[in-house]
C-alpha cells in the first residue's frame, strides 16, 4: 500500500493526474499489443491508421502527464525541505 500511497497521493489526497496515468498506461499497452496482434496474427493486410494515431496520442498524454507529475513531486519535496529548514 505504501507504493500506491507514494505514487498516487499528494498530502494524503489522490492526485487526478497520477490516477489518470496509472489507469491510462495499462490501457495504452493493451492497445499497442492489440495493434501488433491484429497485424501479425490475424493476417490483416493493413493496420487501421486511426488506431495508431490513438495509440500515439495516448503515449503523448502519458508522457506529458508523467512529466508534470514528476515536476510537481520535485516541487513538493523542495517545499518540504524548505519547511523543515525553517523549523530548525
Amino acid at each position: 500500500m505504501k507504493l500506491i500511497d507514494d505514487t498516487l497521493k499528494i498530502k494524503n489526497k489522490y492526485s487526478i493526474k497520477r490516477v489518470l496515468v496509472a489507469v491510462s498506461f495499462p490501457y495504452t499497452l493493451l492497445l499497442g499489443i492489440y495493434i501488433v496482434i491484429s497485424d501479425r496474427l490475424l493476417g490483416l493486410k493493413t493496420v487501421n491508421p486511426f488506431a495508431i494515431q490513438v495509440f500515439l496520442g495516448m503515449l503523448a498524454f502519458i508522457t506529458g502527464a508523467i512529466g508534470v507529475t514528476a515536476f510537481a513531486k520535485v516541487a513538493e519535496m523542495k517545499e518540504q525541505n524548505n519547511n523543515s529548514n525553517n523549523l530548525e
